[in-house]
């Protein structure tokens, strides 16, 4: 065997191991449900006497996705119809905040929870790109519903849902939709995901890249790859983009709202908030408490695994001493001006 033939083999033995590296830990991430945590309290219309919640459910694919109408007017009074897509992790009810101030702000509301989220079915989330089948479902339910069909719709989304909200204006079923937010949202799936197992694997992420971009390709084609900023471009519904420059999440360089030739399209409006992390939505002092809680928590949640009585109640102590007012506190100037875009643009 010549030294040629032996280095194309090892690159093809190299490229197979980290195909198959790749594809575990995309099965990892992907390949599981998604849970609300026990030990939090999660805020539902309940929490806010002037809203209430319609119960609601429709089919994506084989499964049925759980959620509500929320809303705070009478129908005859609302201004549009505003669909709240939720971000990894909790389902919907992690945002029940932001969506009883669109409630208030005259919006009848639809959120639900995702393939393979909470309250919804699904073996697992499957991919990113499940996401913008999910909305492209509720948006076609929406179309079958007599009360529902000739309301001006607008969508708003963060991080995985402000992508699937970015994704969703390459579909057909987007043509109502007059208008869009966008919160810290990353531009390309695989861009995130190849720094996010960078970060695990201490391999380089320009290296991972390829065989990430093709196992999305297999399980949703050229869609699973496409970029935020082509979706975007594709239809001139107004877009409004809001992304923390201190994000750890997502970072910055990941976002659509740093890609220049996007943001020079008139249609395009963005905000790059200085000292800001994911959560944009909320007041910098509400977030910095929220990382602050949490990195407490993940401590503690190693110190359990001891299994002593002492670590566990400790942990148990940081749950309890949660101020759940102070942890959700939005920031008024950011929600004002999500809720007047979305007046202007729907036609109110």
């Amino acid at each position: 065997m010549n030294g040629f033939l032996i280095v194309i083999l090892v690159i093809l033995a190299a490229a197979a191991l980290l195909f198959i590296l790749t594809g575990i830990c995309l099965h990892l991430f992907f390949g599981r449900r998604w849970e609300e945590n026990p030990s939090l309290r999660y805020k539902t219309e309940q929490d806010f006497p002037d809203m209430k919640a319609e119960p609601v459910s429709f089919l994506s694919g084989n499964n049925r996705l759980s959620g509500a109408f929320y809303s705070t007017l009478p129908e005859e009074k609302l201004s549009g119809l505003v669909i709240f897509v939720h971000g990894i992790g909790a389902g919907h009810h992690s945002y029940t905040t932001e969506i009883h101030t669109l409630a208030q702000a005259g919006f009848l509301v639809l959120s639900y929870d995702q393939t393979g989220c909470v309250a919804s079915e699904g073996k697992s989330m499957r991919s990113f790109y499940q996401g913008v089948r999910d909305l492209n479902a509720a948006l076609r339910f929406l179309e079958a519903d007599e009360s529902k069909k000739q309301m001006p719709v607008g969508i708003v989304g963060h991080s995985w849902g402000a992508y699937i909200t970015c994704q969703a204006m390459a579909l057909q079923s987007a043509y109502r939709v007059r208008a869009i937010v966008a919160l810290s949202a990353f531009n390309r799936a695989d861009t995130l995901l190849s720094g996010q197992i960078s970060a695990a694997t201490r391999l380089p992420a320009r290296l991972l890249r390829p065989f990430i971009r093709l196992h999305l390709y297999i399980l949703d084609g050229s869609a699973g790859t496409r970029s935020c900023s082509d979706a975007l471009r594709r239809n001139m519904t107004p877009a409004l983009l809001f992304h923390g420059l201190a994000d750890s999440s997502v970072p910055v360089s990941c976002s659509p709202a740093t890609d220049r030739t996007l943001c020079a399209e008139p249609h395009i409006t963005t905000h790059l908030l200085e000292n800001r992390y994911h959560n944009v939505y909320q007041t910098a002092e509400s977030e910095q408490y929220l990382n602050e809680t949490f990195a407490a928590i993940g401590k503690a949640q190693e110190e359990a695994k001891k299994q002593t009585p002492e670590t566990k109640e400790h942990l148990e102590s940081l749950y309890s001493q949660i101020d759940y007012e102070r942890i959700t506190e939005e920031d008024p100037a950011v929600m004002r001006e999500i809720t007047d875009f979305l007046h202007r643009h729907l036609g109110v």
